[in-house]
């Protein structure tokens, strides 16, 4: 086909070079986690960090991550979005992703020392540069990781062999944990929460680009992305986990504290009804009482009054007749009489002499 001059891309001829190898020997792939992810990170760069955390959480190929511009990262969104330009992806069509919150902190740790990464390395690549194995770095590269897939690759490779996690196959003698896994550890983590068909989508899985176009808008996604963010984190996890037991511990806390309250509120009430009940006898009893002693003062008072001969309702019929008869001058003048009357008596009565 190159004879006949027609161009072949890389990621063609490596599907080319995939498809006629079938019926042959295949590496037995490890399957990428969180464990094995967590422990690569420890020895790696900061640029790598960034890198590999981004393919964790997003899902992209590798060379979609290494063709991101800077631009093309929105840190003003939530989460964070990336897009990836049609003449980038595999399949021609321009779509988004996002980045977890733990990547993205790596993103920008990393574009903090990007420029000065960039000096270094072509000062330290002088000499292979001279001599023509080397290209120079651009400043004026804009891609958010200026490095080829086969730095990247090696860079990898290096980091599994330091974690003690590099195996290769016993027949093809190939690595085991190629970087292609971060899109199936994603695709698994993400359909976990949310829907295949989102994830798919995420991933840039062509099948499922133009439905899911139809079916879901930014924000949508952007949400059920969210929900599942904490699947696609690494170094994350355990801090989220030990969140969720801590909450667990504390909610179960707060339950015992709750149901040892609600017992003490029954008691106090219990309490408070007996109390009540137990008032509520006393005045009961009081005014029972006050009825028998006020019988037995009345009794008392008539039979003194009968002693006397006095018959108390004809006097007082007697004495409010008078007082009917009486003008209201008259009635005016007894009253103040009256008075004084009970105010010379009450006097009598604290000097200790009887009334006359």
């Amino acid at each position: 086909m190159t004879y006949h001059g027609i161009s072949i891309s890389k990621g063609t001829s490596q599907d080319i070079h995939r498809e006629t190898m079938r019926g042959s020997a295949a590496t037995v792939d490890r399957v990428l986690n969180t464990k094995i992810i967590n422990a690569v990170l420890q020895h790696t760069t900061i640029q790598g960090r960034a890198l590999f955390l981004c393919l964790a959480s997003n899902g992209a190929r590798l060379n979609e991550m290494l063709s991101v511009g800077i631009n093309d990262v929105d840190f003003n969104s939530h989460p964070v979005r990336m897009t990836f330009r049609g003449e980038n992806t595999k399949n021609g069509q321009q779509r988004y992703t996002f980045v977890s919150d733990e990547a993205a902190a790596a993103v920008q740790e990393w574009l903090k020392v990007r420029g000065q990464y960039i000096e270094m390395s072509n000062a330290k690549s002088k000499k292979l540069i001279e001599r023509g194995l080397a290209s120079v770095k651009s400043a004026e590269d804009t891609r958010l990781f200026p490095f080829s897939d086969a730095s990247v690759t090696a860079w990898w490779n290096d980091a599994l062999t330091a974690s003690g996690e590099m195996t290769k196959d016993d027949v093809t003698h190939r690595n085991q944990l190629r970087i292609h896994g971060f899109r199936k550890f994603f695709l698994s983590q993400m359909s976990l929460v949310i829907s295949k068909e989102i994830g798919e989508f995420l991933a840039g899985h062509s099948a499922y680009l133009s439905g899911s176009y139809r079916r879901y808008d930014d924000e949508t996604v952007a949400a059920e992305y969210l929900k599942a963010m904490h699947m696609g984190s690494i170094t994350g996890i355990k801090q989220v986990k030990e969140l969720e037991n801590e909450l667990k511990e504390k909610m179960a806390e707060q339950s015992a504290k709750t149901e040892k309250h609600a017992d003490t509120m029954i008691q106090i009430i219990e309490e408070n009804m007996k109390l009540k009940n137990q008032i509520q006898e006393m005045h009961d009893l009081i005014i029972k009482t006050n009825l028998v002693t006020q019988n037995k003062v009345q009794e008392m008072i008539a039979d003194f009054r009968h002693e006397l001969g006095i018959d108390v309702n004809d006097e007082i019929k007697e004495y409010e007749e008078e007082v009917n008869k009486m003008t209201p001058k008259e009635k005016a003048a007894h009253e103040k009489e009256v008075k004084k009357g009970s105010a010379i008596a009450k006097k009598l009565r604290l000097k200790g002499k009887p009334p006359s």
